[in-house]
């Protein structure tokens, strides 16, 4: 079923492309696996190879387009990074509320000592 016959990429991307179109036109099912199938390879050829084509047939059937690995570890990474960021703005308004709520009760405590003065 699988055709062994090495092809340059550029003639199995026109190929691939005709076949989309050919399936579009006769109103028929349009898959990864469909558009595989009729171009005699693998569905993971195409995923491997030609993700402009899968992307392609995902936008004409309504599917979200998949992220590559590159873009999720990307995302991953600036999403770790911003979590690092507010842990530290976090750490840090701890320490100012603690900082302020000293100089409250050192305020609270001399107004205390001014409206009640000690031997009066």
């Amino acid at each position: 079923m699988m055709n062994q016959q090495h092809k340059p990429a550029h003639i199995r991307q026109q190929k691939l492309l005709q076949i989309i179109r050919s399936l579009v036109l006769r109103k028929q099912t349009l898959s990864i696996s469909r558009v595989a199938r009729e171009a005699g390879i693998s569905p993971s050829l195409i995923h491997n190879h030609y993700p402009d084509i899968a992307a392609k047939i995902r936008q004409i059937t309504g599917y979200p387009p998949q992220k590559s690995e590159s873009t999720l570890r990307k995302k991953l990474h600036d999403t770790e990074t911003q979590n690092r960021a507010l842990r530290e703005e976090i750490h840090h308004l701890r320490l100012q509320i603690s900082q302020l709520s000293s100089i409250n009760e050192m305020l609270n405590s001399q107004l205390c000592n001014e409206l009640n003065p000690k031997g009066r």
